[in-house]
């Protein structure tokens, strides 16, 4: 039997596509939708997506897809959450939280965050000093180029509170299918 598909809020395809176009300009952000089948296309085309809606992850995977393939661009999913959060962080009130809490106050937050994005899945975090090893579970519906994204989101946040020299080294899962995954994450 197939496991249940996950849902996501759709600022998260506002977002994705927004770094597309500061990276890569409107044609190809617009080439991207164009990419894209069926539903997705036309609630892209016609802006029927709402950033507090909750929308099919399948969407979202295919959305990735189609940016993969349209810039060729590295890592583009690793960099989308990354640069999403980044952005995330650089706006009223966080930006004020971000000047009295250190990086691993920051990613103590995740837990609460993920399923503000996320529907379905937890995420526990074990914090050691300038280290942590995140622990997803129960994550239904993600592929390889999701995982990249929440792993990019984990990085972007440490990074936002000032974490410098972020690596990230997977220790399990995070791939196509997979309902889980293990990250080290380690800073100075």
């Amino acid at each position: 039997m197939a496991s249940p598909d996950n849902r996501c809020k759709g600022v998260v395809y506002h977002t994705l596509l927004e770094v597309v176009r500061v990276r890569c300009g409107e044609v190809v952000a617009a080439s991207v939708v164009e990419h894209t089948d069926g539903a997705l296309r036309e609630a892209l085309r016609y802006g029927s997506i709402v950033r507090g809606g909750w929308y099919p992850a399948a969407w979202y995977r295919a959305l990735h897809r189609s940016a993969a393939q349209v810039t060729k661009e590295q890592r583009l999913a690793f960099i989308i959450g990354r640069e999403s959060t980044l952005a995330d962080f650089k706006t009223g009130f966080m930006r004020l939280v971000l000047k009295v809490v250190s990086p691993s106050f920051v990613l103590s937050m995740g837990s609460q965050v993920f399923n503000r994005y996320f529907e379905h899945g937890t995420l526990k975090i074990e914090p050691g000093t300038c280290s942590a090893v995140v622990t997803w579970t129960d994550v239904p519906g993600f592929d390889a180029n999701l995982w990249e994204d929440v792993l990019g989101g984990c990085v972007g946040a440490l990074m936002a509170g000032g974490a410098q020299n972020v690596s990230a080294r997977r220790l399990s899962g995070g791939r196509d299918g997979d309902q889980g995954s293990v990250v080290e994450l380690t800073w100075q």
